[in-house]
């Protein structure tokens, strides 16, 4: 299965001390990619690979979301990888 970030992502997964989503295979995998002059990096991944990427992006949300000063890029990642985003905005409201 593909999946794809634009640079700024790739970047965000990669370099920002805010997330785990570095630990997951798929950071792993776009550390390597970096080095790509490219402004989008699709890479393939197992579907096991990606459901990794999504649990740790869904908890780096629920944890993290509401208590980092820009929390701008975690947002924009979990509006468009989780499947459940709205349910998370109103356990994060309520």
């Amino acid at each position: 299965m593909k999946i794809r970030f634009s640079r700024s992502e790739a970047e965000y997964i990669v370099n920002s001390s805010e997330t785990d989503l570095l630990l997951t295979s798929v950071g792993m995998n776009l550390s390597e990619c970096l080095s790509h002059n490219s402004r989008v990096i699709e890479m393939d991944a197992s579907d096991d690979d990606i459901r990794e990427f999504i649990d740790t992006l869904r908890d780096d949300y629920i944890w993290k979301v509401t208590r980092l000063p820009d929390p701008m890029q975690l947002n924009a990642l979990a509006i468009r990888f989780l499947p459940n985003f709205d349910s998370l905005i109103k356990m994060n409201l309520g």
